[in-house]
């Protein structure tokens, strides 16, 4: 994780944004190290160690991620419910989820992370629209329920292919806000200020653009190329080693039986410089 952060570049980039008011003379570990040991916590599954500059720099960071400028991009927006279970600041009452909480949005292109933004949970996805568009409807009869959809759109196309190929592209970023929420602690938000619940979120977020990076850079044409989080974590992250250290290095001995072992020497050759 360090190397590919070190590659990316992007709690630097955040560091840069954040004011640190702490006295020089009393401080004892950078900005920098809390931010990335926070980060990285989380990559690894620990939840309690113990925010608009951050989203601009996950857009700005994204940009130049591309050789040469798409053609095409899609953005995902999706709102999800994060129930809460005291009285913080913004938590509401949701009708549809039949609970307390709040409505983060979440903004994907593809697997790349844009923006996560905690709103309150009285937030009506409802809107009015100024011109006339199409609706299509899907009506699903199952076994154990109904499942109606309806699409709201302007493009010009065919119900079915609109549905297949773009609508249902979708599901692809439910998966990417499971990661959020189950694997990388995003609705943890039990802090009672609004803000630090929203610092919360954004930190998970970093965390997720650092696992997103290691799935890109270095497990592409792997057989975990598209694992989420939880299966990384223990695949390639939380192994067992002994550490045996001297006056001139730190050597890690990982066991002989790991069964991940060529992958996991392949992706540190593929992060680490040189």
């Amino acid at each position: 994780m360090v190397y590919t952060d070190q590659r990316l570049r992007r709690l630097e980039a955040v560091k840069a944004r954040l004011p640190d008011p702490r006295d020089g003379r009393y401080v004892r570990h950078d900005q920098l190290t809390l931010l990335s040991q926070r980060v990285h916590a989380l990559c690894l599954g620990y939840e309690n160690l113990a925010a608009i500059t951050i989203q601009q720099v996950l857009v700005e960071q994204f940009i130049p991620s591309f050789s040469e400028p798409p053609e095409e991009l899609t953005l995902d927006l999706d709102a999800t419910d994060d129930r809460v279970h005291g009285l913080q600041e913004g938590r509401f009452f949701h009708g549809y989820y039949d609970a307390y909480g709040f409505l983060p949005l979440y903004v994907f292109c593809g697997e790349p992370l844009l923006v996560s933004h905690l709103r309150p949970g009285k937030i009506d996805g409802a809107k009015s629209w100024g011109h006339r568009r199409a609706v299509m409807a899907k009506l699903e009869v199952t076994v154990q329920e109904r499942n109606p959809r309806f699409v709201v759109t302007h493009l010009n196309d065919k119900a079915q292919s609109l549905y297949d190929r773009v609508y249902c592209a979708r599901g692809e970023m439910e998966n990417r806000i499971k990661e959020q929420q189950l694997g990388l602690f995003a609705d943890r938000t039990s802090a009672h200020h609004w803000w630090t619940n929203q610092f919360r979120l954004l930190l998970s977020s970093l965390a997720y653009v650092l696992m997103e990076a290691i799935r890109r850079l270095a497990l592409h044409d792997t057989e975990l190329a598209h694992a989420q989080v939880g299966t990384l974590r223990l695949n390639l992250l939380k192994i067992g080693a002994v550490i045996l250290r001297n006056t001139r290095r730190i050597r890690f001995l990982l066991s002989s039986a790991f069964p991940h072992q060529d992958l996991f020497y392949r992706v540190v050759k593929r992060l680490v410089p040189g």
